[in-house]
């Protein structure tokens, strides 16, 4: 069984090689930009790669479709790079909170 292109994504991202997740993601975002996996995936990709800002976008879009810890924890810890601590607390105990 062939591994989905999601799924790959992740692994490659998890490996430290963010170019080639963050080629699958772009293609991913093409067909569905609202996937909030997908701009969970891309949100963490340009955290990493030190775009905050852009970074901040995609983990507040993939928010907006799905409140889950996964991206609450994200959003704290993106605000707490970004010397944002009063953000990143509310964001981080909602987490907790899930």
């Amino acid at each position: 069984m062939s591994e989905e292109p999601l799924q790959r994504a992740w692994r490659f991202f998890r490996e430290g090689r963010l170019d080639e997740s963050r080629r699958i993601a772009d293609r991913l975002l093409e067909l569905n930009p609202a996937d909030p996996q997908v701009r969970l995936l891309d949100g963490l990709i340009c955290a990493r790669q030190g775009r905050l800002d852009e970074a901040e976008a995609s983990l507040t879009a993939s928010l907006h479709a799905q409140r889950s810890y996964s991206v609450l924890l994200s959003l704290g810890e993106l605000y707490l790079l970004m010397g944002e601590p009063v953000k990143a607390e509310q964001f981080l105990l909602e987490a907790i909170e899930q």
